[in-house]
């Protein structure tokens, strides 16, 4: 074995020498110098002697990273040339084969070696910010380097035996707890040990920080009341946890009772309730009354205009763009119409003893508040009020029924009016039968004086169309009024213009007649200034079984820009009770959009206005 000499030399007799075999750039020689600035030179440079005549020189033939450091140093004035420097010498002949030795025979550090290292350095007295000016870093890698050095022992065993991966490991850190890491650990089927199911596991406790009872409470009340939170070091969105999710809904609670008490006393309900968690069916669970909508104040007309005006811009912008930026403010754009749309609404006077208000918390940690419901105990007391000679004498509040049009504003209200307008001409067009009595009932209502309904009788006996498209833009390329539109060109080859209409028909069969009456009744089917069926519509569409999911799908145009995110979440747990909604919830609006569309038109959703439902007798 070679024995070679190891010296001191100055650092002004030092240069690198063109046998050094490393060409490509140097990194981080910051850091490095700091180091040395702190630590001195741990390791020798290799060198060879120079061909320099006069004065003793040497030639670093490994070791440059180093010598790049020292002379940095040298440049910043903080060591000066006559610096001594570790050095080994070597023969010249050597110099190649030394220098590749040292580049290519080191064994990198076990990243378990380095964080464990950085441990030592913190529990021997150096503070974080110290340590990572040590090694050029900022203090959050130092932070991330504890907490993996905080991982339980027997699993940083497995992370050195490469049983486990580094994201596994950082999964693992986001509690310092190590037996509830190992028990995670065990109870997790080894083809699932991966990141994404351990935070999941350890984090079965914890709500993040965007939930929306964290919203509605705000962290800075939770934090102040002495609830823990934990940040994920790992994660590159700042992500934070609350850990005692008892607390936080405790404070939730209490502050919903207030919120609770307030509606109580400002709408005058006859009873309120509040619930942190009400899914669709708990919600449909209550009947409800029929909504009258007040007249809003010249301040809040005026304030409902500059809004719809607005919005009506950016849906016009939306058509043509796919910028999350405008999905967003056409969605709070319609919170707020729909916020002040919801504040008009009230319940039929003639049930106002019995109707009360439940109070919510939705996604986005807003209160919602649902108004005129019946609870269970006092539907029959309703029953017995809409059956009264005094309540039928001023409208219809079905007794079990709902608030079909619910959350949606009052464009898309007469739209999907006009397409239940649509589905029924055509559904009539099919059923002289129906369409037969429809007309003689349509009849009797002009000609009787004493018919209470007669607004809400949808026959018209005018002879003219209604005015589908001026509620609902391309309605006219929908199935429904396409079938029409062909039964009508049927017709219209038929009767010849030119004739009297009188004699042609007096010479048809009575079969042919009817079916021509038919198609009349259905063309004079008009409901569009109602925002919503009436109980006599309704009785019409069950007669032809209209089925709307045959001529409406929930796209995105139809109804999903035109919606919040609530309405949408709330139907894909309707039409999946078992469906994860958490990605949903976290998505923007477009996101969520693309995300929903295939899966409610795939399941045939249709929104309650387009439902069928019994008619009151």
């Amino acid at each position: 074995m070679i024995q070679n000499q190891s010296i001191s030399i100055p650092l002004s007799a030092l240069s690198l020498s063109a046998q050094n075999v490393r060409t490509n750039p140097r990194e981080d020689i910051d850091g490095l110098a700091h180091s040395i600035l702190e630590q001195g030179v741990l390791q020798s440079l290799v060198v060879t002697k120079g061909a320099a005549k006069g004065k003793a020189t040497f030639e670093v033939v490994a070791g440059g990273r180093r010598f790049a450091a020292l002379q940095k140093l040298r440049e910043q004035g903080k060591i000066k040339g006559t610096f001594e420097v570790p050095c080994t010498v070597i023969e010249a002949d050597e110099a190649v084969a030394a220098s590749l030795s040292e580049n290519t025979q080191r064994q990198a550090m076990h990243p378990a070696d380095e964080f464990e290292a950085f441990k030592r350095l913190v529990d021997g007295g150096r503070s974080i910010e110290d340590v990572a000016a040590l090694f050029s870093v900022i203090p959050l890698v130092v932070k991330r380097r504890l907490k993996l050095a905080n991982v339980a022992p027997s699993l940083i065993d497995l992370f050195r035996k490469d049983a486990l991966d580094l994201e596994a490991m950082m999964a693992f850190a986001v509690t310092d707890d190590h037996e509830r890491q190992v028990q995670v650990f065990e109870s997790l089927h080894k083809n699932n040990r991966h990141a994404n199911w351990i935070r999941q596991a350890l984090a079965t406790d914890e709500l993040p920080t965007n939930d929306r009872l964290v919203r509605f409470v705000t962290l800075k009340a939770y934090e102040r009341a002495g609830g823990p939170v934990r940040v994920d070091l790992f994660s590159d969105q700042k992500c934070a946890y609350v850990q005692d999710v008892a607390l936080l809904r405790s404070l939730a609670q209490a502050k919903l009772e207030k919120k609770v008490e307030q509606a109580r006393d400002e709408e005058g309900a006859a009873w309120a309730e509040g619930r942190l968690d009400c899914d669709y069916s708990e919600r449909n669970a209550f009947g409800r009354v029929g909504m009258i909508r007040k007249e809003p104040s010249a301040k809040v007309a005026n304030q409902l205009a500059a809004l719809q005006g607005e919005l009506a811009t950016l849906e016009a912008q939306d058509d043509s763009s796919e910028d999350d930026g405008a999905y967003e403010q056409i969605e709070a754009l319609q919170e707020k119409i729909e916020g002040i749309e919801q504040g008009l609404q009230q319940p039929d006077p003639r049930a106002v003893k019995i109707a009360g208000i439940l109070l919510t918390i939705a996604h986005d940690g807003r209160v919602e508040i649902n108004r005129g419901l019946i609870r269970a105990e006092d539907k029959k007391a309703l029953k017995a009020l809409t059956s009264s000679e005094q309540f039928a004498a001023g409208g219809t509040a079905p007794a079990d029924g709902c608030d079909a049009g619910a959350g949606l504003s009052g464009a898309l209200r007469l739209n999907l009016s006009a397409q239940f307008n649509a589905g029924l001409q055509a559904r009539l067009d099919a059923s002289p039968s129906v369409a037969l009595r429809a007309l003689t009932a349509a009849l009797w209502v002009g000609a009787s004086a004493n018919y209470l309904h007669r607004g809400e009788f949808p026959v018209t006996v005018r002879g003219t169309r209604p005015n589908l498209q001026s509620h609902a833009e391309g309605i006219d390329a929908g199935v429904a009024c396409t079938a029409l539109a062909a039964s009508h060109a049927v017709w219209e080859s038929r009767i010849d213009t030119k004739k009297n209409v009188f004699a042609t028909l007096s010479v048809w069969s009575d079969t042919d007649v009817i079916a021509l009456l038919a198609h009349c009744t259905a063309l004079n089917i008009d409901m569009t200034g109602q925002s919503g069926p009436s109980d006599e519509t309704q009785a019409i569409a069950n007669a032809v079984q209209l089925d709307m999911r045959d001529y409406w799908q929930p796209t995105a145009e139809a109804f999903l820009k035109r919606v919040p995110k609530g309405i949408i979440l709330d139907a894909l747990r309707e039409v999946n009770p078992t469906l994860d909604v958490a990605p949903f919830e976290k998505a923007k609006k477009g996101d969520l959009i693309a995300m929903a569309e295939p899966i409610l038109v795939a399941a045939k959703w249709v929104p309650t206005l387009l439902r069928q439902r019994e008619a009151t007798a």
